[in-house]
């Protein structure tokens, strides 16, 4: 790679440095095309980090079914505030409060320890990091891989003004939390169910099971997903 330009500053390298560079003339660019220009797995989460710990404004939009990323200025909106990590205390703390499972969907990690733990699962900012969530104990929660990008997903979209209620965030908050997996047509047809009577999908999809399956008796407070 050749040196850093002058007017990128000496602080952004590595990964940081192509996408800024390839963003720097301000003309929009396709997400396709960062993500082979990043070569891995984590570009948009690169990405976020350069606009949220950076401060880069970097706006996102689609078109054509297509996602599309614009730096729309070259100064950054605020100083660079970088992500900070659960220390090996912290860890330990959060362990004690969930145990070694996931806080979502209870998956267990095979062993106790931090270590043996950290196989499996991964130290969650119940309250997003970008959204001034702090690296605090009371803040954090293990998830697997799987709970842990469904709820990045749903942060990456969520255009609620606060985190309060939100199950990703506070799952404890639900005795009965399960993450399903579907196929385009299935989903499809649940939107399509959502939209045409007016409910939030999660609904949709409890009214549809009470319409089709026989009830079943349940202890009262019992935790049947657990």
């Amino acid at each position: 790679m050749e040196g850093v330009s002058p007017d990128i500053p000496n602080d952004v390298r590595g990964v940081y440095e192509r996408i800024l560079r390839r963003l720097w003339s301000g003309e929009p660019v396709s997400s396709d095309e960062l993500r082979d220009l990043v070569g891995q797995s984590e570009w948009a989460r690169r990405t976020r980090e350069l606009r949220n710990e950076f401060g880069y404004p970097i706006e996102v939009f689609t078109n054509d079914g297509m996602t599309f990323y614009q730096l729309t200025s070259r100064r950054p909106a605020h100083p660079t505030r970088r992500r900070p990590y659960f220390s090996k205390a912290q860890k330990r703390s959060i362990l004690g409060q969930y145990g070694p499972k996931c806080a979502i969907c209870k998956v267990r990690a095979n062993g106790a320890s931090v270590e043996e733990v950290e196989e499996t699962l991964m130290w969650d900012h119940k309250i997003p990091f970008d959204r001034n969530g702090d690296t605090v104990t009371s803040n954090g929660q293990p998830l697997c891989r799987n709970c842990n990008n469904l709820k990045k997903q749903a942060c990456g979209t969520c255009v609620r003004d606060t985190c309060e209620g939100c199950l990703f965030a506070f799952p404890e908050e639900s005795a009965n939390i399960v993450v399903l997996a579907m196929d385009e047509d299935t989903l499809a047809r649940i939107r399509s169910y959502a939209a045409s009577h007016g409910t939030p999908i999660p609904v949709a999809i409890s009214e549809l099971i009470k319409a089709h399956v026989e009830p079943v008796p349940v202890e009262k407070g019992s935790w049947i997903f657990r």
